[in-house]
């Protein structure tokens, strides 16, 4: 039961000026509602942000490859994007010969011995490179050690609101008499939640100086890694693609998220659909509910929403994610009913006003495709 409070909000500062606690409401929104399942599925009620700029530090894992070229069997430099994740003394298959690490030329270039452990050099044209690990000698002292890569990332808190009508006395007798949401404010929740919802997804990290506003930026924004333009229709090359993508880079995703158009291409693509008896329902194409790959021991639940736009699907890996209320709007920043008249006026005049961001823990483990027909 949401709990009632009375009161009018009279400052700024943590206090008791929340009409009602509406943190919870969207439990009661209905799991098939397509405005606010993508809200439903991450959670909006995580541990609260501290300040209204909540910062986070990203360390990225090593490669377990990366494509390099050599142009020849006897070159001893070899171009890599960070020379910081190699050790001396590590040892680097390229097809079918080893090179070894002998000195961090630069940031970027490694000087190697060619032709290692018995192979022979060749040259090697845009091939995977991949680490067989440092094979020390006996006694000897361990070198610098293997560097991470480190970006610090933040976001800001964007403050949410849409007014209702709503005197203190209706507020109470609806939540007290056991009637948890109102049609009013039930609508007007579902529509500030979208707003929420599509602001999570697509909104633009912004600092406004002069009117005092932060907006914060969207997952879409964060996103650089696993990112594909189809530029057609739906595949299922395209799907299995990208979760390659994402479990090549450590990933486990949890979700597909995508809007109703592009779920009706989604079950379209089932070729295995079983063939139900006539008791059965007969009319139309199965419902797709879950989404499995052959590289994963477990199933992607599927979710439509209709914030997510139509040209796009969204893979995320939901413990990455978190939606984060502020802590000092009222009692806690989550969404809540406050008085909108002067203070102590019984008045009509009422907000529904929360304070949120996002955080998004790796961008590698999350990712979309764009551009579908």
């Amino acid at each position: 039961m949401p709990t009632y409070i009375s009161g009018a909000r009279t400052t700024f500062d943590s206090s008791n000026d929340i009409i009602l606690d509406m943190q919870k409401y969207l439990d009661y929104i209905p799991d098939d509602n397509m405005d606010v399942a993508f809200l439903k599925r991450i959670g909006i009620n995580s541990e609260p942000a501290k300040s209204t700029k909540i910062e986070w530090t990203q360390t990225a894992l090593r490669g377990r490859g990366e494509t390099v070229t050599l142009a020849d069997g006897s070159g001893t430099s070899l171009t890599v994007a960070d020379t910081g994740q190699y050790q001396i003394g590590e040892l680097i298959r390229i097809e079918n010969e080893v090179v070894r690490v002998t000195a961090l030329a630069s940031a970027t270039v490694l000087t190697i011995t060619r032709a290692y452990a018995g192979t022979t050099g060749a040259a090697h044209s845009a091939k995977l490179a991949y680490s067989l690990g440092k094979a020390a000698a006996e006694n000897s002292t361990p070198g610098a050690a293997v560097s991470d890569t480190v970006d610090k990332l933040f976001n800001y808190v964007q403050t949410f609101d849409v007014p209702v009508e709503m005197s203190m006395d209706q507020i109470m007798m609806e939540t007290v008499d056991g009637n948890t949401i109102s049609g009013q404010l039930e609508r007007r929740f579902i529509e500030v939640n979208r707003q929420l919802a599509r602001s999570v997804l697509y909104g633009i990290k912004h600092r406004d100086a002069t009117n005092k506003i932060h907006t914060m930026g969207g997952l879409i924004s964060f996103l650089s890694s696993n990112v594909t333009n189809v530029g057609g229709a739906l595949g299922l090359s395209a799907i299995d693609a990208l979760i390659l993508d994402m479990v090549q880079d450590g990933a486990d995703p949890k979700t597909i998220h995508l809007n109703p158009y592009q779920k009706q291409k989604l079950d379209a693509l089932d070729n295995n659909k079983q063939l139900l008896g006539k008791k059965e329902h007969t009319g139309g194409g199965l419902m797709t509910n879950t989404w499995q790959s052959g590289i994963l021991n477990h199933p992607l639940d599927i979710v439509v929403d209709r914030s997510i736009l139509t040209d796009q699907l969204i893979i995320t890996d939901d413990d990455y994610i978190e939606i984060k209320p502020f802590s000092n709007n009222g009692r806690s920043g989550a969404w809540a009913t406050l008085d909108a008249t002067a203070p102590g006026q019984d008045g009509e005049k009422k907000v529904i006003r929360g304070k949120y961001t996002m955080k998004v823990h790796n961008e590698k483990a999350h990712g979309y495709l764009y551009g579908l027909t």
